[in-house]
C-alpha cells in the first residue's frame, strides 16, 4: 500500500494588473480526499489599505457564488478558515476534504480608498482511490468461471488480479475480465483485485473459487420395519459447492416411490409378510467426474400392535375386584378374625417440642378407630393410647390429636380401623412421629399453663426464643378450644384498648378473673421474617375460700390455704412458704413432718395432706424425726426461712405464736 502525502503543485499563477503592477496572484492546489487543503494568496497594496479579504466558491470563468470565509468574521465550527494573514499574504484552509470539495475558488481583497480587487480563479484537485467492484459467474456445464473487476478514481486507477496471493492478470483500463474454461481443481481458491493509483491501492473482497469431482462417505446398510420411512443421506467428504453436482437415485423395486435428484432419499418401507432386502444405488455427476455408491435396507415385518395401557388398567381392576370379592367370603365363612389390610406405608411426621401434632390416616372408611403405640413397625410390645384426654385426642375423621409434644412421645404409633362393610376387615396406619430438624434452628414459643382465682388477677406466661438474625414484631392472644382451633381474637401487644393487656416478655394478663375465663389461649407470635409460631395452654380459673374460712375473718397479711383433691386420694391443704425454697407438708393422721423441695421452679408453697397414712418415696428426708404426735407439732411452717430455729427439745419456734396446730385441722373444704 502506497500512502500519498498533500501534494501542492503551482499549476499556474493567476495575476490581476492595476497601473502596470500585480496586485493579486491565487494559485491551484492538488489534495487526496480526506486531508486538509490550504489556498495561498498574495497581495500587493500601492496606495491602499487592506480592509478584509474572502474565499469565493467559483467556476473556471470566474463567476462569483457563495462567500466560504471572511478574514473578520470567522465562523467556529466551519471546515473553512484562514490559516493566518499578513500585510501581503492570507492563508485560507479547508480541513477534511471530500471528492465534492473539487473546483475552483476565488480571493476577494477588500481595501479602503480605492477599488476592490480580485484573482483569477484557482483550481483544487481531490485525488482518491474509489471502490473497486469485484463479481464471479459460474457454469455448471463445463466447469468453466469469469471473473469481472472495475475500479474508479482520480488519477484513473491501474487493476490487479490475484490468485491465492499470486498476480495473473492486469489492465490499464476500469474494467478487467479473467475467464477460465473447463476449469480444474489446481485453479481452485481466493481471488482477489486490487485498483491502484497515486492514492494508494484499494483492495477488494475475495471471491472462492471451489470446483471438485463429487466425493462423499460411504452410504451404511441400514434395518427398517414395515410402514418406517428412512431418510438417506449424502455426506460429502470434502467442501465442494454442492449446487453444481446431479444426484440420480435407482431402487431396484420399481413399485417403490421416491423423489429423484436430490441429495437425500426417503424411503417409504413397504409391507411385507417376511424380511425383505432393497438395493438402492446413487450416482453423483458434476462437470469435473462423477462417483456412484449403493447400500442394503432391510425391511421387517411389523410386530403387531401392544395392548393399551388403559385395556390393562380395566383387566387388573376386574381381576382385584374378583380376588377380593373372594377372599372376604372365605373368611366371612371360616370364620377368621382378622385380616390385615396395609393400606399405606410408614408416614414419618415431623413434630417441634411442646407443639401441637396431628397424625391423620389415609384411608377413612372405618367405624371404629384404635391408637397404639409400638418399638416399631410390626406392633413390637402394641400399647393402647388413653384418648380424649388432656394429652391424646381423636378427631371426627379418625386423626390423632398429641398436644404438647414431648420426647417420649416420639416413636411409633398404629391406627387400626375395622371396615364397615365387614367386621373381619381392619385397616391399618403406620406413622413414625419424629423430632423435626430444624426445631433448634427455628423461632419457637411455649405457653404454660395457668390458673388463678375468681377476682383475682391471673396470668398465663409465655417462653420463646428467635431464630438467628429475626426480630419480635408483636404477640396475638386468642381464645381457642382443646384442639387449638381460633375462636375469637383478645388482645395485641401494645393495644390498650381491651381488658386484657400483654406484657414485655409476652405474657398474657387477665385482670378481675370471671368464671368464664376458664379455658384454652392460644399465642401467636410474628416475626420479622413474617414467620408466625404459635402454642396454646389451658387457663383454669379456681374459687376462692377453698379451705371454708371466710375472707372477712382473715388476718392482715395471712396466706390463704390451697385444698388439692387428687383421685383416690384425702385432701392436700397448700400455704404459700414465703420464707425460701422448701415448703413444709404435714400428715395429719401420721403425725409427722419434713422438709422437702418444690415439685417446679417458683412452686413454693406449704403442703398439708391431711389423710394420707403413708409416706411419699420420692420425697427428701424428714426434717424432725423425732415428733411422735401431732400436738408436739405447734406451729405449722407457712412463713420460714431455711435454717428453721429449734428449741432444747428440738421442737420448731415458729415466729407467728397464734398459728398452732388447731389452725390448720381439716376444715369442710369446698372442692
Amino acid at each position: 500500500m502506497v500512502s500519498l502525502t498533500t501534494v501542492s503543485l503551482l499549476v499556474s499563477l493567476f495575476t490581476i494588473e492595476i497601473n502596470g503592477q500585480n496586485v493579486v496572484n491565487f494559485s491551484s492546489t492538488v489534495v487526496v480526499a480526506g486531508e486538509n487543503a490550504t489556498l495561498e494568496c498574495s497581495f500587493a497594496l500601492t496606495g491602499r489599505t487592506y480592509s478584509d479579504s474572502y474565499l469565493i466558491e467559483s467556476n473556471s470563468i470566474g463567476q462569483q457564488f457563495d462567500t466560504l470565509v471572511t478574514t473578520s468574521t470567522p465562523v467556529p465550527g466551519s471546515r473553512y478558515s484562514v490559516e493566518s494573514l499578513t500585510s501581503t499574504q492570507v492563508v485560507f484552509g479547508i480541513s477534511n476534504i471530500v471528492r465534492s470539495d473539487d473546483g475552483y475558488y476565488l480571493c476577494f481583497i477588500e481595501t479602503d480608498g480605492g477599488p476592490d480587487v480580485s484573482s483569477t480563479p484557482a483550481k483544487l484537485t481531490i485525488h482518491y482511490n474509489g471502490q473497486v467492484k469485484f463479481d464471479s459467474e459460474d457454469s455448471n456445464d463445463n466447469c468453466s468461471f469469469t471473473l469481472a473487476c472495475s475500479g474508479e478514481g482520480n488519477p484513473e486507477p491501474q487493476l490487479y488480479l490475484y490468485h491465492n496471493g499470486a498476480s495473473i492478470a492486469n489492465t490499464k483500463s476500469t474494467i478487467l475480465t479473467h475467464t477460465r474454461s473447463k476449469a480444474t481443481e489446481d485453479n481452485n481458491g481466493n481471488y482477489t483485485c486490487i485498483a491502484n493509483n497515486t492514492v494508494g491501492p484499494m483492495e477488494s473482497e475475495d471471491i472462492e473459487i471451489d470446483h471438485c469431482e463429487p466425493k462423499y462417505h460411504k452410504l451404511e446398510d441400514e434395518t427398517v420395519e414395515s410402514g418406517e420411512t428412512l431418510n438417506i443421506e449424502l455426506k460429502p467428504c470434502c467442501n465442494c459447492n454442492p449446487v453444481n453436482f446431479t444426484y440420480e437415485w435407482t431402487i431396484d423395486d420399481p413399485d417403490i416411490e421416491y423423489d429423484d435428484g436430490k441429495s437425500t432419499l426417503e424411503f417409504n418401507a413397504p409391507e411385507v409378510e417376511v424380511t425383505t432386502k432393497y438395493m438402492i444405488t446413487v450416482n453423483v455427476t458434476n462437470c469435473m467426474g462423477y462417483t456412484t455408491d449403493n447400500m442394503t435396507v432391510t425391511v421387517t415385518k411389523k410386530p403387531p400392535e401392544p395392548i393399551p395401557i388403559w385395556v390393562w388398567i380395566i383387566v387388573g381392576i376386574i381381576i382385584a375386584a374378583v380376588i377380593t370379592l373372594v377372599i372376604a367370603f372365605i373368611y366371612n365363612c371360616c370364620c377368621i378374625k382378622r385380616w390385615g389390610c396395609y393400606k399405606c406405608c410408614v408416614n414419618v411426621v415431623e413434630a417441634h417440642i411442646s407443639d401441637t401434632c396431628t397424625l391423620k390416616p389415609k384411608c377413612n372408611c372405618g367405624k371404629q378407630v384404635f391408637w397404639y403405640k409400638s418399638d416399631d413397625t410390626k406392633g413390637t410390645n402394641k400399647k393402647s393410647i388413653p384418648l380424649n384426654d388432656d394429652k391424646f385426642s381423636v378427631d371426627e375423621d379418625g386423626s390423632l390429636i398429641i398436644l404438647d409434644v414431648k420426647e417420649e412421645d416420639l416413636g411409633f404409633y398404629r391406627c387400626e380401623m375395622k371396615s364397615c362393610c365387614c367386621r373381619y376387615i381392619i385397616y391399618v396406619s403406620l406413622f413414625e412421629l419424629k423430632l423435626d430438624k430444624k426445631d433448634d434452628k427455628s423461632s419457637s414459643i411455649k405457653v404454660n399453663p395457668g390458673s388463678a382465682d375468681v377476682s383475682h388477677d391471673g396470668c398465663l406466661k409465655v417462653e420463646y426464643s428467635l431464630r438467628e438474625g429475626h426480630e419480635l414484631k408483636y404477640f396475638d392472644w386468642y381464645k381457642c378450644d382443646k384442639k387449638g382451633e381460633i375462636k375469637n381474637f383478645l388482645v395485641r401487644s401494645g393495644d390498650a384498648n381491651s381488658r386484657y393487656s400483654v406484657a414485655d416478655d409476652g405474657s398474657l394478663k387477665i385482670p378481675n378473673v370471671k368464671q368464664e375465663d376458664d379455658g384454652y389461649y392460644l399465642c401467636e407470635m410474628k416475626t420479622s421474617e413474617h414467620i408466625v409460631v404459635k402454642d396454646f395452654a389451658k387457663f383454669t380459673v379456681t374459687k376462692a375460700n377453698k379451705t371454708g374460712r371466710s375472707s372477712s375473718k382473715k388476718s392482715k397479711g395471712e396466706v390463704e390455704p390451697e385444698i388439692e383433691m387428687e383421685e383416690g386420694t384425702a385432701p392436700l391443704v397448700r400455704y404459700e412458704a414465703k420464707g425460701g425454697e422448701l415448703y413444709t407438708e404435714v400428715n395429719i393422721k401420721d403425725k409427722k413432718k419434713k422438709q422437702v423441695q418444690p415439685e417446679a421452679p417458683g412452686d413454693v408453697y406449704a403442703k398439708v395432706d391431711l389423710n394420707k397414712k403413708t409416706k411419699k418415696p420420692d420425697r427428701p428426708a424428714q426434717v424432725d424425726k423425732q415428733l411422735r404426735n401431732v400436738e408436739e407439732l405447734q406451729y405449722a411452717d407457712l412463713d420460714l426461712t431455711r435454717d428453721l430455729p429449734k428449741g432444747a427439745s428440738n421442737k420448731i419456734n415458729h415466729p407467728d405464736p397464734d398459728t398452732t396446730y388447731a389452725s390448720i385441722q381439716q376444715q369442710p373444704a369446698r372442692i
